[in-house]
């Protein structure tokens, strides 16, 4: 049961950004660096982790995870302007909105802290967030749900009076685990067929995202 809502937690890639080239391009460095070596885009698609970590993890292996990873971060922050697709306004727009309307905000990304302000800088997101909560922080990465628990907890707020807002079937189990009312966006995704024991709860656009918040203001 959902009450009056105060507080809204978002997931970031895929949802409020698209950050998939710079991401896919990042990954084919890092891994040419370290394997010496191309890599193709179905590899990656492949290999498609919730935390870049993970993903480099699977693509160079465990022992080579750490040094890909800065091979990642350093392409994904030198090449972010010409790269990086900026927010529609619409986006902004839904967030000032609801500061407007004194919610909470937060979010629950599997990027790494790095990453994650400089995307955040970048689009001018920033300031709409009270609470990041990034897989750099001293708590288990997704899918496992401890940071949007987390998340709410230093909010200060009840997950009865929370909204989780992702784009993958992860961030929808991680929503069910935790018992937080969670909608799932695809403007920036491809919709895909999911098999659930339960109602999924869909936004096509950030107004359409918006008004379904507003209802449960």
């Amino acid at each position: 049961m959902i009450n009056k809502v105060s507080t809204v937690i978002f997931d970031l890639d895929g949802t409020l950004v698209n950050s998939w080239k710079i991401h896919l391009e990042s990954c084919k460095y890092a891994y040419s660096r370290v394997m010496n070596k191309t890599c193709s885009t179905l590899l990656i698609k492949r290999y498609a982790m919730p935390t870049e970590e993970a993903t480099l993890g699977c693509l160079v292996g465990e022992e080579n995870k750490e040094r890909a990873l800065k091979f990642y971060n350093k392409y994904f922050l030198d090449n972010l302007c010409e790269l990086f697709l900026i927010p529609p306004i619409d986006i902004h727009n839904m967030l000032e909105y609801l500061k407007d309307r004194k919610m909470k905000l937060g979010i629950f990304t599997g990027r790494s802290r790095e990453t994650t302000y400089a995307l955040l800088k970048y689009t001018d997101l920033i300031k709409y967030f009270d609470v990041i909560i990034t897989s750099s922080d001293n708590i288990p990465s997704k899918p496992n749900p401890d940071g949007l628990a987390l998340a709410i907890e230093m909010l200060e707020a009840k997950k009865e009076e929370s909204i989780f807002i992702g784009d993958t079937e992860s961030d929808l189990d991680i929503g069910k685990k935790v018992d937080v009312y969670t909608i799932k966006v695809d403007w920036f995704t491809e919709n895909f067929s999911m098999n659930k024991s339960y109602e999924v709860v869909t936004a096509s656009t950030p107004m359409d995202l918006k008004n379904r918040i507003t209802s449960k203001i």
